[in-house]
């Protein structure tokens, strides 16, 4: 039986809820748990508003980096965009190279090789940036803790502005410019922007700065602001629930060549929601940095012809489902090594492999991850080197172990941070 006044609703499951006819006390009290305690913060959190971005200009050094590249487009300085890989560094490069370009400048777009260069910046990468008669460069997603890297740009005769949002070090990189939300003092809307929403902010200070804010050139960012956010897993809150919410309605209008030719080819039809984005737009363009090049999907994202997206966006999706292949194989075989050698118990996973493909080890660890609910590290040994990837599941994670296969930490308890820190790059 029911109680008296309710409604009744089937769950996912197909077990039975009884809704009481006041929903919104109910969710008050969802919101109330989660720390919105007051009508203002409850409005902002359910109907994300543009008009509460904070002024680009906030960001330390942010108003000097948009000086810097505005001078750069005058006096026809060449640009280099150094992305991350991902879908937070590429979807952050494009929007500046887009927005860079609409000004005229010769920019130019560089990601590097995830296994021939690895993550970040390298003295290699630069040396043949500047041969190429680059002045000024833009690291997105990257760059925070290349002190060595910088210091060679300097003797090279490159500025470096620095974009990034992982965790702030003590000692900045000696940068022209460093471009990191945390550096705002106390507790600031930006402190949580992904590396994509950091570029965003860029974007939108250079455009300020140039007068070219009025016709909606903003806004049209924010399809890639969304995507970076949203694959990145930050807390979808404040500046970020902003972007993802508006950004979503952007993605929706389909008027972007690449991620349009994406959403076709992978038959994203209707509402495109953050599970689109999360499990089909997103890991297509991961895919290709994952077996091959990203450079790949920064020219989709980039790409102005629709036919020709339309050929870019077919490459990836056959990428993604090769990368999806190679992926189950390798998880079968983790987990034929955990039944094999009886590991289910143990308190964190261990897992070697040779000729597994370094590009899925960090998914395929994720999800043993996730399944046996506990730290899993796998490790590859491709190409005569050992990669390896560590996922564990949110929340510290005390661990004490005087099993051999451990005999690096024999008897020491460790904290294993949880799957949103550096831990996990």
């Amino acid at each position: 039986m029911k109680p008296a006044g309710t409604e009744s609703a089937l769950s996912f499951r197909g077990r039975q809820w009884n809704i009481p006819p006041d929903h919104s006390a109910t969710l008050e009290q969802i919101l109330s748990r989660r720390g919105f305690t007051d009508s203002g913060a409850i409005e902002k959190f359910l109907r994300p508003n543009l008009m509460d971005l904070t002024d680009p200009m906030e960001i330390p050094d942010l108003e000097l980096a948009a000086q810097r590249l505005l001078r750069a487009v005058e006096g026809r300085e060449k640009i280099c965009i150094f992305s991350d890989y991902d879908v937070d560094g590429l979807t952050g490069g494009a929007q500046l190279v887009e927005v860079l370009r609409e000004l005229g400048a010769d920019v130019v777009p560089y990601v590097p090789h995830r296994f021939q260069e690895g993550y970040g910046l390298n003295t290699s990468a630069i040396t043949s940036i500047a041969e190429t008669g680059v002045k000024v460069v833009v690291t997105v997603d990257c760059g925070i803790s290349n002190y060595e890297e910088i210091e060679r740009a300097k003797t090279l005769g490159l500025d470096f502005i620095v974009t990034d949002h992982h965790t702030l070090p003590a000692q900045l990189p000696n940068a022209y410019a460093v471009v990191h939300a945390k550096r705002i003092p106390g507790d600031h809307p930006t402190h949580i922007l992904s590396g994509s929403g950091i570029a965003f902010k860029l974007a939108w200070g250079i455009l300020k700065l140039a007068g070219k804010t009025g016709n909606g050139e903003v806004r049209k960012l924010l399809d890639l602001a969304c995507m970076g956010t949203l694959a990145d897993i930050v807390p979808l809150r404040g500046e970020n629930r902003i972007l993802a919410a508006h950004g979503l309605l952007q993605l929706n209008l389909r008027v972007r060549p690449g991620l349009r030719a994406l959403m076709d080819i992978s038959g994203t039809k209707g509402t495109v929601s953050e599970w689109h984005v999360l499990f089909i737009l997103g890991p297509r363009i991961n895919a290709a940095g994952r077996l091959y090049e990203a450079s790949k999907s920064m020219d989709l994202l980039l790409e102005k012809d629709l036919s020709r997206a339309r050929v870019m966006a077919r490459e990836l999706h056959v990428i993604n489902a090769e990368r999806r292949e190679v992926g189950d194989d390798v998880e079968e075989k983790l987990e034929a090594q955990i039944v094999i050698e009886e590991l289910a118990g143990d308190p964190l996973l261990f897992l070697v492999g040779e000729g597994w493909h370094p590009g899925v080890v960090g998914i395929a660890a994720a999800r043993i991850a996730e399944r046996y609910r506990r730290p899993t590290v796998v490790l590859t040994v491709w190409e005569g080197m050992g990669r390896a990837s560590a996922r564990t599941i949110p929340g510290p994670i005390k661990i004490q172990s005087s099993s051999p296969i451990y005999s690096s930490t024999s008897g020491l308890e460790t904290t294993i941070p949880s799957r949103n820190s550096s831990f996990n790059r």
